[in-house]
């Protein structure tokens, strides 16, 4: 958004999630077991990165795959870092890679931006390298 301000919408099922775009998530909807193996701080929300929207079946609900951003420091050869601005949040952070994990669509409350085509390809490959695809 070029002003700089976001819409805060609660997405539901009412709209497509694609790959690329950042969101912050609604962290109650963050599994408490993900909070805890992956040493997730406890916040009201965080940023995410979808990578992966996946139809769920039962009950018609849908997940998408995200992996959480951190202004802290990379953490490991598979984290790829965020530049300042792009997608929408100002400062610079890196995408947390390995710990991608599922969450409902419904987490996402607010719509951030869009990451660049580069920065996506990045992250797809360092997850095709983490799981030993490539």
């Amino acid at each position: 958004m070029a002003s700089g301000k976001t819409l805060k919408v609660r997405l539901g099922a009412a709209r497509p999630v694609t790959a690329g775009e950042l969101y912050w998530a609604d962290d109650s909807q963050v599994s408490q077991n993900v909070k805890v193996a992956f040493g997730l701080a406890l916040k009201g929300r965080r940023p995410v990165l979808v990578v992966q929207a996946v139809p769920n079946s039962p009950g018609n609900t849908e997940l998408v795959s995200v992996c959480p951003l951190t202004t802290g420091q990379l953490r490991t050869i598979f984290d790829v870092a965020k530049p300042p601005h792009e997608g929408g949040l100002a400062e610079a952070s890196f995408i947390q890679v390995p710990l991608v994990f599922p969450i409902p669509k419904a987490a996402l409350v607010q719509s951030i931006g869009k990451v660049s085509p580069e920065t996506l390809n990045l992250v797809q490959t360092r997850l095709a390298q983490m799981f030993g695809l490539i």
